[in-house]
């Protein structure tokens, strides 16, 4: 920073910057206790980064006073990314940063992003930036897929508007056509951070954001939502038919609990922490209000809706993702047929997936499940999950 700048900041500006802060951490103070009071997962995410945004152009406003310039430079814009992008901040998320520029040095940009960077840093928030033209973004995001896909989620904060507007239509041209290849390219990383974190619901030490029903299945779902039919929210996916308005509603409640969830858990350890570790379960079950006369049933209660709202969001998530990829070409997919194949009654592969064609099949006969299991050894196919959550229900006839 210019050290005249940094001057004039320590002498002159203290007490403005004292201010922004003290917006800060009224906003944080008041949602914690809005999220004491039961605030859904999804409105304090959201809220929080509303604040987040505030502060950011509060920042940049003063940092121009400072210098002195009646408004940002041509060219320069601040975009949210990643799950800040997204408005999806829980207590100690990572805010992600792009600041866009022109080609060519522009005059104070370092000054200004000092005087917004480091108080945030100061702070204790965990800010990560990256500085650099449109076109240097696009060449970068397209040799990084997970680069790419955070562009999907970024959102205008402060500076130049038109500048962003431009920046997004060139990047919507840059994956016209792509559409199909980055949604196979979405499941197939999904299969593999299943694979890798224990490929069910039903964990020890669930993992809230990557694992198998967590948040990383819903972002899955809304980046080829988001693809396929241009989606900005959860809330369009029944108007889009990716989802029924039944659905639409359970899997916002699905996902707002599990938002609630990890928000407690950043509030309980004091920093980011995404997997819920079995010697805390009881705690974090009574910060969120399952208690009662014996810890064991409240908590054992506590889990019994987690993984019931975790198996819904996988179900519904990857409902979505394959009707994102239906009715495309073969070849472009990959796997599966353009229709289903019954390979048993009641049963049917489709898209590279053992479905369910028979909504009665195991009530009728629970044994039927084995019938399922012997397709499995013998072809090694995934299940469809509304299939799987079928087969947990047919367990339990069998056990009864």
């Amino acid at each position: 920073m210019n050290p005249e700048i940094g001057n004039e900041i320590s002498r002159n500006d203290a007490e403005n910057l004292e201010e922004i802060e003290r917006f800060r951490r009224a906003g944080e103070g008041w949602l914690r206790g809005q999220h004491e009071e039961g605030l859904s997962g999804q409105e304090f995410c959201r809220q929080r980064a509303s604040i987040l945004d505030r502060v950011i152009q509060r920042l940049l406003k003063r940092s121009l006073s400072l210098l002195r310039e009646e408004k940002s430079p041509p060219g320069i814009s601040l975009l949210a990314m990643g799950g800040y992008g997204r408005e999806e901040l829980s207590p100690y998320s990572d805010v992600d940063l792009l600041i866009l520029h022109p080609p060519g040095k522009v005059e104070n940009l370092e000054n200004h992003l000092q005087a917004i960077l480091h108080p945030l840093w100061d702070w204790g928030l965990t800010v990560g930036h990256t500085v650099q033209t449109p076109k240097e973004s696009m060449r970068a995001a397209h040799k990084d897929l997970e680069l790419l896909f955070s562009f999907l989620d970024a959102r205008w904060i402060a500076g130049d508007r038109a500048n962003y507007h431009h920046w997004r239509e060139e990047f919507e041209k840059s994956i016209a056509g792509k559409e199909t290849q980055m949604i196979l390219e979405i499941r197939r990383r999904g299969e593999t951070r299943h694979a890798r974190l224990g490929d069910s619901v039903f964990v020890l030490e669930p993992d809230i954001k990557e694992g198998k029903g967590g948040l990383r299945d819903y972002h899955a779902a809304f980046w080829a939502a988001r693809l396929r039919h241009r989606i900005q929210s959860i809330e369009e996916m029944p108007d889009s038919g990716l989802l029924s308005p039944e659905e639409g509603h359970h899997y916002s409640r699905s996902l707002g609990f599990l938002w609630r969830v990890r928000n407690q858990l950043h509030y309980y350890y004091g920093r980011r922490e995404d997997r819920l570790s079995f010697d805390d379960q009881e705690s974090i079950a009574s910060s969120l209000g399952y208690r009662g006369e014996n810890p064991f049933l409240a908590t054992e209660s506590f889990l019994k809706d987690y993984f019931r709202q975790t198996l819904q969001i996988y179900r519904l998530s990857w409902n979505v993702l394959g009707k994102c990829l239906e009715n495309q070409p073969e070849k472009a997919k990959g796997w599966g047929t353009g229709a289903p194949l019954e390979i048993a009654p009641g049963l049917s592969l489709y898209h590279g997936r053992l479905t369910l064609t028979d909504a009665t099949l195991f009530s009728r006969n629970p044994l039927h499940l084995w019938k399922v299991f012997e397709i499995i050894h013998a072809h090694g196919v995934d299940l469809d999950p509304e299939l799987e959550e079928k087969i947990s229900e047919g367990a339990g006839q069998i056990n009864d």
